[in-house]
Formats: structure tokens, sequence, C-alpha cells
């Protein structure tokens, strides 16, 4: 009985917590759908009144963005608490000058009371819940709306209207903020292409204010020119409706054409703000001359008579030195117009001589302008003329640039607009004050200081102009400064495209879009990368692609393949199909099981532009599609295997897409488009990335990738380098031409073994006096001008020179060289390269001495003569390509040196200067004096170092040995400092030793003869001999006849032989006649007797050459190696055995004192008598050797 009270109870007890539970789930779904609804009441606040300034495109966001979480982090709200809130206070404050919304009536109390509630209760997040769907306005509504209106007016007023349309923006999804922020970019902009005399917005038509309308004649878009036809023939999205199921739309579109008198009733938003804000159509729409004098006639402004007898009244001027866009002087000058201000800016591509403002204030030469006047309505209009007057699109950046973020030209229209977002500029005049301290200045100072007013007048006519601006712009619905609308959506429009965007303007809703694509092969072809997670499509492709689209929606379409991985870029499907071994061909089908086994694609320079179906290589860890045309990488989006990815040289402007490719290690993004790498903070595994040439200024992401073993970011904008700070793994860091000035965050990167900063701002370099284990630092192009800081690293090759701390080199060494390659895989520190190459008959320190010989070989290889270029990437591989030579060696074939004599007129003590993309080695008459084993960075085209040496009077023999580098071949510049003089030595002339046998033994006589070789204008000489004594024995020294030529005598000395010290000195000779000797012949001939078997090298020194009018002719040192072999001394026939014809020969001379044959005197006694016999005669029966 108990037991069944307690099973009831328990029964009820479990009833009891259930609906308790669920009344308590009840009331908290309650309360958070209360507190929801609570944030979607305030933000519809946010939404009409502070967004305009506050919202994601708002023009102030840069001061407070309204969104939901920036306000509660930067604790402008503070949940709970509207009291200590500031946002909320700024609400309430009494004193206008700080109430929010600024320069606006404050919010109603019912508005103020509900912020104040939803602050109370803990502020959440209206983006929480779901917000309320917009219903999607179809085409067909869109053009009954527009027939609607049409019809509204009378049958005079329907050929002026035309319409503006959001429709497909509001369709895509845009936020209410965002279309409040077209909706002012609309307004301004049309009435910034008006010469009507007032300002008129657009009118919406429509509940949701999607489709607006203006009536040409408010802006005589109809007198001076028929502006809409302009319009529509630039407009590349015409509709048509051609199939069979849109006949109404059809007819719809037809009475709009008919009743409107025009082609197209109406055009995008966003396309016109982003091509009507430049040229062509914004000149062709405000009709604007061809000249600056045309346009200053048609505003009735008289520039010239202003200057000449109106400053101070007519005409306004101020100078100044730096401006926010152009790069040199600046002149503005101001001129009365019948519609308010006329101003000309005069801009300078220098600021020297006549071009600077300040010694030549009236009569100065400028190269171009930016004209900004007034139109009726009170907003302004621009005008860009080069120094002729006559109009341009775009600016010269080499004069003048946009400060903005992204492309630095100015463009005519959008760059003006979005830099004059307040009207005009203020500035300070700085010609004044120099004129008015000049003493007898060479210009008429009286009328430049009436021209040159003073700051207070300028000012208050700056203040006159902005004013009218603001009050115009206010009343277009502007906001007066801060982001300006139209430079802001011409920069979203040039973005990707996504599916809802896509399907909005084709009239279609998303999923219905997506549907139709995944069954219509036609549609794939064009769309397909629309259909992946996130896919996108580049604008230009989609403004191409939209007439077939649009024949392909009105059309039937093919059914896809049942099988196979879709692939609709034939060059992609090709590429993959020789990866899989299929062949050529972009016909055969790839399935998805064989396209899953793809691990490395090598797709580059084949024109792909599509990635889709890549997709599918879910196994693909090496990719290299770099020289293509492909805009989107969202096909790679899921490839988390990808380790190598090569994509450099595409149209890419987004990383988006890779930013969940966690097993990256290398990444290659040369020449794009990319400038934000933010994608790339969550690759750790990344350790070697390259960008060159993309405008990257943001290194932040790279914090936390600190497995970055490499890193060369060149031609970007990089202000800051602090994220690299704690990347303490980097080995390899290139920084080149990113306008650096701060190296401080370096100074900690002690890991470094190559770092470039070449073409920088950077001026001191003491942060990188603890980098101890860099091998190679370039620092050329900068603003160095004291280098000691470095001179701890004494292991490094500095790259210094064109710093204002480095010397000047001087013109390169061009030629001819004597050229030659040997087997080799790298230059080293240590291996003689010609040594091994010419098996020990040359070595580096004997053509570094004694110079190259165009008819000695190495191994296989002989001496060239090629002049090289003193500039190009690739010099040398140039010079030998004109030669006919093989200039693309194999893996071993890899080193070239080359050899030139330089004649110096006295000792230098000069620097001597090279550049190389590679390794080089230099010798200087015998001596290595340089060698830089790292690789430069790609590009050298000039010196990058220079170092001391000394040039000796006479001939100098310098020796090059330069490395290969793949893709690059051989590079290479030579040369000294400026001021340095010398010659270039002919190849082929000089002086020579040659000996009259080429085999010696013990006992051999021999003569040496010393050669003038190509040699012009030689009148006389003098040399001393040295030789081994041990070796050789001089036995007489007699003149050659070169000298002699023609007839002439000479006086020549013989000198003193030495035989126990190996010299012969004293040597000279000197031609008695008018003229000296050119050509080739013998100057001297020593005979010589070989005593012993050993190997002696014959030197000429103290040598001096000249011509008849007194001057040195140069000569390298001039050697020759004699080498005699070991025969025994009563070998006297020399056959290599001792017989009876040793004995004949010794009979024969016996008793002669001086005999033809030295060798018969077998005991050296200089007398053949029975001793030699004796001598000669126990070996003849003893043995043959």
């Amino acid at each position: 009985m108990q037991l069944e009270t307690e099973g009831k109870y328990m029964k009820r007890w479990k009833y009891f917590i259930t609906i308790s539970c669920l009344l308590i789930f009840n009331i908290y779904c309650q309360n958070v759908d209360a507190q929801q609804n609570l944030a979607q009441q305030a933000y519809a606040i946010f939404e009409q009144s502070c967004l305009i300034c506050h919202g994601e495109n708002g023009a102030h966001r840069e001061t407070l963005i309204i969104e939901h979480t920036s306000l509660i982090a930067d604790g402008k709200v503070i949940p709970g608490d509207p009291d200590g809130s500031v946002f909320y206070q700024r609400l309430i404050e009494t004193n206008p000058a700080l109430r929010m919304p600024q320069g606006q009536p404050p919010l109603d109390p019912a508005a103020i009371k509900t912020i104040e509630q939803w602050i109370l209760a803990g502020a959440p997040d209206w983006d929480a819940g779901p917000r309320p769907e917009t219903d999607f306005i179809t085409t067909d509504v869109m053009l009954q709306t527009i027939e609607n209106h049409v019809n509204s007016l009378s049958s005079r007023d329907r050929s002026f209207a035309r319409y503006f349309t959001l429709t497909h923006l509001y369709n895509a999804g845009d936020t209410t903020e965002t279309l409040n922020a077209y909706r002012r970019g609309l307004s301004k902009l049309i009435n910034s292409l008006s010469w009507g005399r007032e300002v008129v917005r657009p009118m919406p038509i429509d509940a949701e204010e999607t489709i607006y309308y203006i009536d040409l004649r408010d802006y005589e878009w109809d007198v001076r020119n028929d502006a809409w036809t302009l319009i529509e023939e630039a407009y590349p999205y015409k509709m048509t409706f051609d199939a069979p199921t849109q006949t109404d739309l059809r007819e719809k579109l037809t009475i709009l054409q008919q009743q409107m008198n025009c082609e197209v009733p109406f055009v995008y938003v966003d396309w016109f703000l982003a091509t009507a804000s430049l040229p062509p159509l914004y000149h062709d729409i405000l009709a604007l001359p061809q000249t600056d004098r045309e346009l200053e006639e048609a505003l009735d402004v008289f520039v010239a008579d202003n200057l000449q007898n109106a400053p101070g009244k007519r005409v306004w001027r101020a100078g100044f030195n730096e401006s926010g866009v152009s790069r040199h002087n600046r002149v503005v000058e101001r001129h009365s117009s019948s519609y308010g201000a006329y101003w000309k800016s005069y801009d300078f591509g220098g600021s020297a001589d006549i071009q600077n403002i300040f010694t030549h204030p009236i009569d100065f030469t400028h190269d171009g302008g930016e004209i900004i006047f007034n139109l009726p309505n009170g907003l302004q209009a621009y005008f860009l003329v080069d120094g002729e007057g006559n109009r341009l699109d775009e600016a010269p950046i080499s004069i003048v640039s946009y400060p903005g973020p992204g492309d630095p030209t100015v463009r005519n229209g959008l760059s003006c607009i979005g830099c004059h977002t307040q009207g005009m500029k203020t500035f300070e005049d700085e010609v004044r004050a120099v004129v008015e301290q000049a003493v007898n200045p060479p210009f008429n100072r009286a009328r430049a200081l009436e021209l040159y007013v003073e700051q207070e007048v300028m000012n208050a006519l700056v203040d006159e102009d902005t004013l009218r601006y603001r009050n115009a712009l206010e009343a277009a619905g502007g906001v007066f400064g801060g982001i300006e609308p139209i430079q802001r959506f011409h920069e979203v429009f040039q973005g990707p495209l996504d599916a809802a965007y896509v399907a909005a303007v084709v009239g279609l809703e998303t999923d219905i879009f997506l549907e139709k694509i995944s069954k219509r092969v036609d549609l794939q072809n064009l769309l397909g990368a629309l259909v992946l997670e996130g896919g996108r499509m580049k604008r230009d492709t989609w403004t191409s692609n939209f007439d077939a689209v649009i024949d392909a929606l009105n059309t039937g379409g093919i059914e896809p393949p049942p099988v196979g991985v879709y692939i609709p870029d034939p060059n992609l499907h090709a590429a993959i199909s020789v990866a899989l071994g299929k062949g050529e061909t972009s016909m055969n089908t790839i399935s998805h099981a064989e396209i899953a086994t793809l691990t490395t694609l090598r797709a580059s320079d084949r024109d792909i532009k599509d990635l889709t179906g890549l997709e599918h290589a879910i196994n693909l860890v090496d990719l290299h599609a770099f020289d293509n045309q492909i805009t989107d990488l969202s096909p790679l989006s899921k490839l988390i295997n990808l380790k190598v990815l090569s994509i450099y040289n595409n149209p890419i402007d987004s990383l988006s897409p890779i930013a969940g490719l966690v097993n990256l290690e290398s990444l290659l993004i040369v020449g794009d488009k990319i400038s934000d790498i933010s994608p790339l903070a969550g690759l750790t595994k990344l350790r070697h990335f390259f960008s060159w040439g993309n405008p990257i200024s943001d290194l932040s992401p790279l914090i936390g990738l600190t497995e970055l073993n490499t890193l060369d970011i060149c031609g970007a904008d990089i202000p800051d380098l602090s994220p690299l700070a704690k990347l303490s793994g980097l080995k390899n860091l290139y920084l080149a031409s990113n306008g650096i000035s701060d190296i401080s965050s370096l100074s900690k990167l002690t890991s470094l073994t190559r770092l470039n900063l070449e073409r920088n701002k950077i001026s001191d370099v003491s942060p990188l006096a603890d980098l101890t284990q860099l091998k190679w630092l370039g620092l050329h192009y900068n603003l160095i001008t004291d280098f000691s800081h470095l001179s701890e690293l004494s292991e490094t090759t500095i790259s210094r020179t064109f710093n204002p701390g480095a010397p000047t080199g001087g013109a390169k060494i061009e030629g001819p060289w004597l050229w030659t390659i040997v087997p080799a895989e790298h230059l080293d520190s240590t291996t003689d390269l010609l040594s091994e190459a010419s098996e020990d008959v040359l070595t580096e320190q004997h053509i570094a001495t004694y110079g190259a010989n165009s008819e000695i070989p190495v191994g296989d290889n002989m001496w060239i003569t090629g002049k090289i270029a003193p500039s190009g990437q690739k010099n040398i591989t140039d010079m030998l390509d004109t030669l006919g030579i093989e200039t693309v060696p194999n893996v071993n074939d890899r080193i070239i040196y080359g050899s030139i004599i330089l004649n110096s007129p006295r000792e230098q003590y000069k620097d001597m200067f090279v550049g190389s993309n590679t390794a080089v080695k230099i010798w200087l008459n015998g001596e290595l004096v340089y060698q830089n084993l790292n690789w430069n960075n790609t590009g050298v085209h000039n010196y990058h170092d220079f170092f001391s040496t000394t040039l000796k009077l006479g001939a100098n023999v310098l020796l090059v040995a330069v490395d290969y580098r793949p893709w690059l071949g051989w590079n290479g510049f030579f040369g000294f400092e400026e001021g340095t003089e010398y010659t270039v030595t002919p190849h082929g002339s000089g002086f020579t030793f040659s000996a009259s046998e080429a085999h010696l033994l013990a006992g051999d006589g021999f003569t040496l003869n010393l050669n003038a070789e190509n040699i012009t204008d030689l009148a006389g000489w003098q040399a001393d001999i040295e030789f081994d004594p041990n070796v050789l024995e001089a036995v007489e020294v007699n003149e050659g006849d070169f000298l002699k030529s023609d007839g002439a005598s000479t006086f020549f000395q013989s000198g003193t032989i030495d035989n126990a010290a190996g010299k012969i000195t004293g040597l000279s000779s000197a031609r008695i006649a008018e003229k000296g000797v050119s050509g080739t012949g013998t100057v001297l001939s020593v005979m010589f007797m070989a005593k012993t078997g050993g190997e002696t090298q014959v030197t000429l020194e103290n040598f001096e050459f000249g011509s008849i009018t007194g001057d040195i002719i140069p000569t390298v040192p001039v050697d020759i190696t004699i080498t005699v072999g070991e025969y025994p001394a009563w070998d006297v026939n020399q056959d290599g055995r001792v017989s009876i014809l040793d004995l004949i020969l010794v009979a024969r001379d016996f008793g002669a004192g001086t005999p033809a044959n030295l060798r018969t005197d077998v005991n050296r006694d200089g007398v053949i008598n029975i001793q030699d016999l004796i001598t000669d005669l126990p070996p003849v029966f003893a043995y043959e050797y």
C-alpha cells in the first residue's frame, strides 16, 4: 500500500517538474524574443539617424562605427549602464556642438527611451536573431512600378523621365545602411554632373525606395548634349526578354521605350557611380572641352586678363613646397567665376631653375595642373590638364599622385571627388614671405606681392567656397567630409561578385539561379565558379559574359554530362589531362577518382582563366599555375593537403579562398593585385612567402607565422615593420622598394643570413649592427651617409652603392674581354676551376697575373673575345647570344671567366665597383681582391658593391669569375669610381717569351727570344731577366732585329750575365730614328744551356717599354717555364742508350774548345779530350739504361 502511494506521488512530481520546466523555458524564450525585438528597434533608430555617418559606409566611420561588437569592445556602450555609456550620453547632451547626431535635430524622446532600455537590457546584439526577410522584388514588379510612374506624368514630361535602380542590390541582401549610402552617392554624382542651377535629388517611386526617378531637364542633360544617349551607349547590362515565357516583360519594356523615347529606361546605380565618375563618361556628360582655354571661355573666366590687370581683385595666388598630391612645388590660383570660383593648380615635374616658384613666382614653367570650378548648383567639377592646357583623363604619376590607398594614379572626376570631400582643401602660402624678404629679385616684386595675397585673404576665399560646396552637398543629401560614397562604391563595383548579386541582376532569386546553373552546361561554362561554396567571379568576366548569360536564360540549355569532373576551362582540362598521363587534350573525360590521385600539377603559361574542377583534386600537394589569367582562387579553398602554391602573374586580388589551407608551406604571388594578406594569418606552417609588385601595406597578419624562413615582399608600400619583430626564425628577408625608413624592428632578427633593403628611404643602419649571421646585406639606393655601425659585420657582403655615404661608380668596363666557360656547378672559395678545367696547364693565379691568351685553350674551351653592355639583367648572356654561343648550360658548365688588361697612366688608389645577380670573384694583378659567393636579389642592373684597390702604373690584369643563375643567365658590371683613368689594352698585343727548343735535356743549348706582338710605335725598352741558376746557364745575349726595322740604328746594352745569381741585368735598347716601329718581331735573343734536369721560370723583371713620344707602352709581366729532362751526361746523342755512337760524337770533337754539340764535353771541363772518352767508355760496355 505504501509503495503504491509513493508511486503515485512520484508520478505527480514528474508531471510538476515537466510543466515547470516548460513554463520557465517559455518565459525565457519570451524574454529572449523581447530583448531581440528591443535590439531590432534600437538598430532601426540607428539606421534612420546615425548610420549615415557611422555605419559601415558612413562618412565618419573612422571616429565611430555603430557595429555591436565595436560599441561594446571600445567602451562606448556599457551593457546595463546607460549613464556610464558615452554613446548614450552624447545623445542626451544639451550642448548642440557636442550632441549627436551632430549638426542635426536631436532624437525624439521615444527614440532616446528605446536606446536607454536597450542598454539597460544588456545591449543585446541586433544581429543575434534572424533579420526580417525582405520580399524579393521581381523584374515584373520593377517594370510595372516604372510604368505606373511614367503614366502618372504628363505626356510632355514622359520623354524626359529616366530611372536608376537599386532593386538588384536590395534583392541581393545589401543592408539598409548600404542602400542609403548608394542613395547619397547617386544624388551627389548626378548633381555633380549637372548644369542646372538648383540641386535636385532623385526621387524614389516605390515603397522600398529602390527605384529613383530623374527629369533630364533638371540637370540640363537635354540641352547641352544628349547625356542619356551617352549613358545608354556605355551601359553594358541592357536587359532583353526574348523567352516565350517573357511576353509580358517584353511588352512592358517596349511600352517604356516608346513612352520615354529611349532604348534603356533605367540603369543600375552601382554601375553609374563606378562609370560616370570617370572619363570618358564624366567628360561627356558635362560636355567638357578639350583645353582649359575653351573651358575658361565657356565659364567667362579671363585668366590672362586677370593676371595682367586684376591681381588681388579677380585672381589670387598661393604657392608651397608640400601638398597632398604634388611631388614638387605647387601653385594654386583662384579666379572669380559667374558660378562662384574657378581654381587652377600649377604642378611641376621638378623644383629647380624655371620650376622653382620661389625664384620664379610669376614666370615659372609648369608641367600640368588640376582645375576645380563651381557648377551652377554650387557643387564642384574637375578638369586635369598637361603643361599646354590639353585635357587629360589621368595625370602623370611623376607629377601628382592620389594620396589614398590603392592605385596612386589621379584620374579626373573620381580621384578629385574622393579627395575633395570638404570642397576646397586648406593650404598655407610660402611664397609671399620669400618675396617680402627678397632684395632686388629677378622678378617684379610689387606685382608678385599683389598676386600672392596675405594668408587671411586667401583663407576667407577658401572658407567662402567651402561653405558654398557644403550647402550644395547637404542639399543633395550628402555628408560633409569623411568617407566619400562615390569613391567607396567604385571600389566595391570593381570587386568580385557572388551568386546573390549575379542572380539579382538577372532578376532571379539565388536558389533558383544556382539550380539553373547546376542543370545547364552553357550556364556552367559562363558562371560555373558561382556554384562553389563562397564562389565568386570577376566583374570584367561578368560584364563580358552578360549578354551570353541573358541569351542562355532566354533559351533552352544543354544538360551536363552524366559522368566526369566538370572543368569548363579547356586549358586547365588539358593540363590536368597531361598530369594524369592522358595526353594533351581537353576532350577526354576526367573522373573524380582520377583527379583525386593528382598530387602535383604544373599548369603555368597556359592562358587558364578558371580553376573550376580543381576542387576535386583533394590530394593535390604542389600547384604551379603562374603566368595565366586566373582571377579567382575559390576552387582551391578545400584543398587542405596543398603545400606549395605558385600563382604569380595572374590578375588575382584576393587571397581569401586560401585562408583555410593550413598545410601550405610555400606561396608565390608575384605581380598579382593582392593588397590584403590577412587570409594568411592562420597559415602557421608557411615557410616561404614571395610577393613582388603587390600593393601590400600591412604586415600584421604575419605576426603569428613563426615558421617563416623566407619572406620576400618587394615593390609594395610598407611603413611599419614592427609585425616582423618576433619572427625570429627568419633566415632570408627581402624588402626592396617598399618606401621603408625605419628598420629598428629588425634589430632582433639575429638569425638572418640574407637581408635585402635596397631602394628604400633608410638613413640609419645602426639597428643592423648585431645581425652577425648575415652573409649578404643589400642597402644600395637608400639615404645612408654613415656605414660605420656595420663595421663588425666583417663576414658580410654589403651592397652599399648609390647612397650619399658611398662613392660614385664611374663608367663600366665594356671590353673587349676574353671569356671562357668552364665546367663547375658553382663558384666556391677554394677550388681553382681554371686549373681543374685545363688539367693544371693554366691557373687562376697565372691568368690573373699575365692575362689570358686566346691561343691557349682551357680544356676543351677556347677564349673568345666579346664586349658586355653596361646595363641589362643578363648582359654577359646577351653577349654570348650575339656570338652564337650556347647560353643554356648543362648542370655542370656554369662558370664563366673574363680577362682584360687595363693600362693606368700612374698609380691610383681607387674603389672598384661590381654588380651581379649571382656569385662573383675578382682578381687584380694576381691577387684575389673580392669574392661574393652569395646570389644577390634578382634584377641587378648596376653596381651593387665596391671595395678599395690599387691600379699600378702601366698594365693591370683583371680576371673575373661569374656564376650562372637559372632563368637569368650570367650578368656582371665591373668598373672603378668616378675619375679613375685607364684604357683597355687590345688582346693579342704585348711581349712574350719563346724558346727555340720545346724538349730539353741536361746539356742542351737553346735560344730564348723576347718578342713584340702587335705593338704600336715601340722606340725602346729596358729589362732584367731572372732564372734558376741550378737549371740554366746564360751563355750569350744578342739584340733582335725588330727595333732595327726600316734600316734604323739602335743603342743596345747587352747587360751583365750573373750565372751564380741567375740574372741578366741592365738590358736595354733605344731606336735612333724619328719614328717608332709597329708590328711583330724579336726584341732580344738569349742563348742558354740546360745544366741539369729540373724546371725553372724565366721572368722579365724591372721592365719598361716606351713609344717614340716617351709614353709607356703597357705590358703585363712576361714569363716562360723551361723544363729540362734528365739524361746521363754520357748519352751524348740522347737516344736513351749509351753506345759506340756516343763515342763517335766525342771523338769527332776531340781537341775542340767550343764544339757545336756541347754534350760531347762529357765532364764539362770546357775542352774535349781523353777524359771525355774515358768518362764515356765504361757505360758503353756496361749497360744500356
